[in-house]
Formats: structure tokens, C-alpha cells, sequence
């Protein structure tokens, strides 16, 4: 298909690519702690092992973009670390699968974007795979704010 495709039905009969949006916004004061985000909810934790800090995973996926924008920042020298991790199916072990640390300098109500190419290692994970998103500062970078934050998946369904 070159363009554009119309069609009254569209059926996938084998496997097809999407793009799916998925909201981590939470409130809370992070501190220096590893807070894992939400993935349904607001509510954040400090490990990947709450209802709504973990995802399981339905097909292989990969962390395309993550968008984060914090509200009123009181230490913009603080480093940001994200994290993607998981857990095997299988086993309740927490493997790191890839690392970014933001080091710009901080601003309040401004967007931070982390490309799929800035992450340590390929930000891929499989189906059956538990995993959790988390965020650590340096230090801290406010008191108790909102954070809004947008991850985009590149999902590989396979029916």
C-alpha cells in the first residue's frame, strides 16, 4: 500500500505493529527513593511488586519514547534515572533490562523526552514478562508534585 488504505473491514489474519500510549502520571514527593510509576491509577510504590506498578505483559513490546513533565522542580540540578525491569515469568527476581539517567538541567513544567535510542540497552520486553517503570533522583527535586508521564509502545501482535 503506498498512501493511503480505505477499507470498510480491516482483518489482521497473522501479525501486525501498533503503537500504544499508555499514562504514568502520579503525585508524590519522589525524593532520592526509586519510585516505580503506575500503570492504571495514580498511585506509585517503591517496588514493581503492587497491582498498580506492574504490567504484564500480553506481546512483545518495545519502549519507543517515554515523556515526562514535573511540576514545580525546587532542585534543578537533580539527575533523573529511569528504569525499565522485569520479572521472568516464572520467578519474582527483578532484572534490569535498561537504564537512562537525565543530567540537562531541570525545569519546572517542562517536558524531558527519552528516545528509544537513549536507553543502555534495547528497551524490548517479552509476553509473559511482569515489568515496572521507575524514576530516582540524585536528589531531591521537590516536595510533593504531580508528574506527568506518557510511555509510547511499539506492540508486535501476533493473533
Amino acid at each position: 500500500v503506498d498512501k493511503t488504505l480505505s477499507a470498510n473491514t480491516l482483518k489482521y489474519t497473522n501479525k501486525f505493529i501498533d503503537y500504544r500510549f499508555i499514562a504514568h502520571n502520579f503525585t508524590a514527593d519522589i525524593g532520592t527513593t526509586e519510585t516505580y510509576l503506575p500503570w492504571y491509577g495514580i498511585s506509585d510504590a517503591a517496588n514493581m511488586n503492587a497491582v498498580s506498578t506492574a504490567f504484564l505483559v500480553p506481546y512483545k513490546m518495545t519502549l519507543h519514547k517515554l515523556f515526562v513533565r514535573p511540576e514545580t522542580i525546587s532542585d534543578t540540578s537533580a539527575e533523573l534515572a529511569f528504569a525499565l525491569d522485569k520479572q521472568d515469568d516464572g520467578d519474582t527476581t527483578v532484572d534490569s533490562i535498561a537504564t537512562f539517567t537525565y543530567d540537562t538541567t531541570l525545569a519546572s513544567n517542562t517536558l524531558l523526552t527519552v528516545n528509544r535510542s537513549d536507553w543502555s540497552a534495547n528497551p524490548t520486553v517479552e509476553a509473559g514478562d511482569k515489568i515496572g517503570l521507575s524514576i530516582d533522583a540524585s536528589t531531591d527535586p521537590s516536595g510533593n508534585i504531580d508528574w506527568y508521564v506518557t510511555s509510547v509502545w511499539r506492540v508486535e501482535i501476533v493473533i
